[in-house]
Order: structure tokens, then sequence, then C-alpha cells
């Protein structure tokens, strides 16, 4: 307990002034409760309190006590992080005062600092992959140095388009502990190599021949299942965009909240925003060509079984793709 009160005594000065400057009352409230909890050791209780006044009015002493509170809760690499953040936010503030209590904060606990670093398997193909620990995003520059994180079990998660997710749970020790995580090469995903749609840009079907008596019963157009097979994978593929634009989704949420305003510091969501933006607009487009693909289909089918007459030699028909921003279809021409 003397430690914990010796510490709290050592951030008072900032706790004063940033209560000083408060000017939002309910920033002032929060941090009020928040220091009366720490002084009573409840630091898991005050820390999230310290962190709302800090949303509503950013200032480097209250940065520098939230800083502290983790700190105490033994998160020492969030402690780190805000105490290096809160130089910056005291040079904006002209406190270069806080600037160099921060820093020489931040240099004190860096040897206390656990890692874990992230080693991927050769042939894991990095650069196609989205890696997260906790469900923050890993840069692939950083794979292979050693990332300070919080003591505790952390969740290490790879993926990768038409290959099967692959997770781990790691448990990092306090006291400068160093964990290492090798990310294996991941398996193809036999869904999605069936869900591939057909290249090709033109389809074009031989004439039919001229009739030299009429049939006994109609034959459907090849055109007909042409269509047919290219709606249903496009419509294949629009689901499993539907699916990756899901998780992007959870991504975000998961570390953002769902009103997407709580981002960490640490955390970059545009990767996972782009990501779901263009896996929408995708599956939006390639659904509707693929249903309207395979309507044309039916209609085709249901009219050759119902008309007992051949058709004629004419312009053969011929299969071309329409592609635009963001949607995706095909034309028919020929005559029957």
């Amino acid at each position: 307990m003397s430690r914990i009160v010796g510490h709290c005594l050592a951030v008072t000065l900032f706790a004063s002034t940033a209560t000083a400057w408060a000017a939002d009352p309910a920033a002032e409230s929060l941090f009020e409760e928040a220091m009366t909890l720490m002084q009573q050791g409840q630091f898991a209780d005050a820390c999230p309190k310290l962190r709302a006044s800090q949303k509503i009015e950013p200032k480097s002493g209250t940065l520098m006590v939230l800083a502290s509170c983790h700190e105490q809760e033994g998160k020492i690499a969030t402690a780190w992080a805000e105490y290096k953040e809160a130089v910056g936010l005291a040079r904006s503030e002209g406190r270069q005062d806080y600037a160099d209590k921060a820093t020489a904060l931040a240099t004190g606990i860096a040897p206390k600092l656990s890692r874990l670093r992230l080693e991927p398997a050769a042939g894991a193909a990095p650069a196609a992959m989205a890696i997260t620990i906790d469900g923050a995003a890993v840069d692939g520059a950083a794979l292979g140095t050693a990332l300070p994180v919080d003591p505790g079990e952390h969740l290490v998660q790879a993926s990768a388009p038409g290959r099967i997710s692959w997770s781990n749970k790691v448990l990092v020790g306090p006291a400068a502990d160093l964990q290492t995580v090798q990310i294996p090469e991941l398996a193809v995903d036999p869904r999605a190599t069936q869900a591939q749609p057909s290249k090709a840009a033109t389809v074009q079907a031989p004439a039919a021949p001229v009739a030299d008596a009429e049939p006994t019963e109609a034959a459907v157009a090849p055109w007909a299942w042409v269509v047919g097979s290219i709606g249903v994978a496009c419509v294949v593929t629009s689901v499993v965009l539907r699916v990756d634009q899901s998780s992007a989704s959870s991504s975000i949420d998961d570390r953002c909240g769902s009103a997407r305003d709580a981002c960490p510091l640490d955390y970059d969501f545009q990767p996972d925003r782009s990501r779901e933006q263009r896996d929408f607009g995708l599956f939006v487009g390639l659904g509707a060509a693929g249903l309207a693909g395979i309507g044309a289909a039916v209609v085709g089918i249901a009219t050759s079984l119902a008309s007992p007459a051949s058709h004629t030699a004419a312009q053969p028909w011929q299969l071309a793709p329409l592609v635009g921003r963001d949607l995706g279809g095909v034309a028919v021409s020929g005559a029957y």
C-alpha cells in the first residue's frame, strides 16, 4: 500500500493542474472520482473514468495520470504508450515541464516492457495476410519485431483471401517477458476456389443448324446454360465477399465500439474500412448481376422447352461482360 500511495503522490502535481485546467464539468467530475479511487487503490475502476475524462477534454496532465493508473494496474505497455503520447500533447500545450516529466516516466518503465514477436513461416505470404493481435491490425513491416504488449493472454489471428483463417492464444508474462509466435502458411480454402467466376470475355455458341424437317421436341438454347452458370458463379462470389465484409466490420467494431468513436491510438482502422466498403460494393454488384443471369437462363430454358419449333440459323449467341465501377454483369446478343 505504501508503494501505491507514493506513486499517487508523484502524480499529484499533474492531477491538480489537470483539474485546474478542466473547463468541462463532466470531465472534471470524472477526474475527481478517479483520483479518489486511485487513492483507495481501486485502479481497475479509476482508469476508465480517467479515460472518459481525457476523451471529453484532452489534457497532458490527465493523460499522465491515466498512464500512472494503468502502470499501477500492471498494464505497462499501455502506460508506456500513454506517457509517450503525453510528451507530444504537453509540447502542443506549451508545457515543456510536463513533456520532460512524461519522457522521464516513459524511460523509467521501458525496461519493464514485455513484448510479443510474430514470425511468419516460410511461404506464409505475409503481404496477402491480415494479422491481428487482440483484434488490432499488425502492419506487415512489424512482423519479426518484438512489439510491446501488456502482460496476460493475447489472441493472434491471421487470415487471407481464399485461405482458412488461423488463430493462437499466447500468454505473455510480466517483467520484460518475450514470447514468439510462429504464423504458419494458411491452408487453401476449397470453398473459395469453387466460387471463382469464369474470366472468359466472350463465349460464342455455334449457330443452330437449319432444320430440314419439323423436330418432334425442342432443344434448350446453349446460351441459357452459359448465362445460368455465370449467374450462379457471381452469386456464390458475392456471398463470399459479404462474409469477408462482415469480418472487416466486426474487426472495426471490436476495436472502436459499435459507434466507432473509441479507436485505440495504435489502431489504424483505414485498411479494414476500405476492405469493408470494397467488399460491400462488389457484393451488391455481383449479386445483382448473378440474379439477373439466373433469371434470364430460367426464361430461356422455359421458352425453349415450351416451343416445338426449331430455331433457324441466325446470328450466333454471344456473351459480353459489362464492367462498371462497382457493378458487373453480362450482355447477351443473338437471334432465335
